[in-house]
C-alpha cells in the first residue's frame, strides 16, 4: 500500500509538472485579485500600485510549494487513481495536451474576472430596474459552439451543482424583498449556468484559435480522457475551495483588503 501511495504521488507530481500548477495557480489569484484592487479602487496612485505589488508578493509566498504541495498531493490523490493520472500525463504530452495547457488553461484568470462581472451586473442591473429584461446572449458563430461543447465535457457536475446553489440563495434573498414571479423569472434566465457558459464559451472562442479548439475537443471527446478530465475539475474545484479558506482566514490577506478598500477612489 505504501508503495502503490508512493507511485501515485510520483506520478501526481509529474502532472503537476506538466500543468505547471504551481506558476497557473499563482497567476490565476495574483490576476483575480489585482482585477479586484483595481475595480473597488480605479483611481491610478503610488498607494495603489504599492498595494498591487504586495499582494503579489503575498500571493507568491502563500502558495509555495513547501506551504501548499502536500494538501495539493493529498487533494489529487483522494480524487485521481493512477490511471487517471497516467491517462492525463499522456495526453499533456500530445498536440492537443499542450492546446488545453497553454491556451484553456490560461484562459482561467480572464475567464474568472469575466464572472466575476457577469455575476455583479446581474445582480446590480436587476436591482436597478427589476423590469428591464437583463441581458442574454446566444452562441452565433461554430467556434463558440464548439467551445461550449468543449466546456460541456471538461467541467464536473459539481461545478453546475455549486452555481446552482448560489443563484438559489442569491434569488432567496431577491424574494426577500420583491414579490414579483415575472421580475424573479427574469432573474433567473439571465443568470444562469447556461449563460454563463455561453459567455464563457464566447471568450475560449476568442482566446483559441479555431483549429486548435478543434483538435482539442477531438481528444477530449475519448471517453477515459473525458472521466480523468472531469474528475481533474473536481479536484481543482476542491483547490479552489481549499484556498478560499487559506486566504480568508488569513489576517496579512484580509489586512491588505482593508487596505485596499480604504484607498480613495
Amino acid at each position: 500500500g505504501l508503495i502503490a501511495n508512493a507511485t501515485t504521488e510520483d506520478q501526481v507530481k509529474t502532472l503537476f509538472e506538466n500543468l505547471q500548477i504551481q506558476q497557473t495557480l499563482t497567476t490565476h489569484y495574483v490576476g483575480v485579485n489585482h482585477s479586484m484592487i483595481e475595480k473597488i479602487t480605479p483611481k491610478q496612485s503610488t498607494q495603489k500600485q504599492e498595494l498591487l505589488n504586495n499582494f503579489q508578493a503575498y500571493i507568491d509566498r502563500k502558495l509555495a510549494w513547501d506551504n501548499i504541495g502536500t494538501d495539493l498531493l493529498s487533494i489529487f490523490t483522494e480524487n485521481l487513481t493512477e490511471q487517471d493520472i497516467e491517462v492525463l500525463n499522456d495526453f499533456l504530452k500530445s498536440p492537443a495536451g499542450k492546446v488545453y495547457k497553454d491556451q484553456y488553461q490560461r484562459t482561467s484568470v480572464a475567464n474568472q474576472i469575466m464572472i466575476n462581472q457577469y455575476s455583479t451586473q446581474m445582480i446590480e442591473g436587476f436591482f436597478a430596474n427589476p423590469n428591464k429584461p437583463l441581458q442574454k446572449v446566444s452562441l452565433t458563430k461554430s467556434s463558440e459552439k464548439q467551445a461550449y461543447e468543449l466546456l460541456s465535457v471538461l467541467m464536473c457536475d459539481a461545478r453546475k451543482e455549486d452555481f446552482d446553489n448560489n443563484q438559489k440563495a442569491t434569488v432567496n434573498i431577491i424574494e426577500g424583498s420583491i414579490n414579483n414571479k415575472k421580475q424573479i423569472q427574469n432573474f433567473t434566465d439571465a443568470y444562469s449556468f447556461d449563460q454563463a457558459n455561453m459567455r464563457s464559451a464566447k471568450l475560449l472562442a476568442e482566446k483559441i484559435p479555431a483549429e486548435n479548439m478543434k483538435t482539442l475537443l477531438l481528444a477530449v471527446k475519448d471517453k477515459k480522457l473525458e472521466s480523468s478530465l472531469k474528475k481533474m475539475d473536481f479536484a481543482n474545484a476542491v483547490v479552489s475551495l481549499y484556498l478560499q479558506e487559506v486566504f480568508l482566514t488569513d489576517d496579512e490577506f484580509k489586512g491588505l483588503i482593508g487596505k485596499s478598500l480604504s484607498l480613495p477612489n
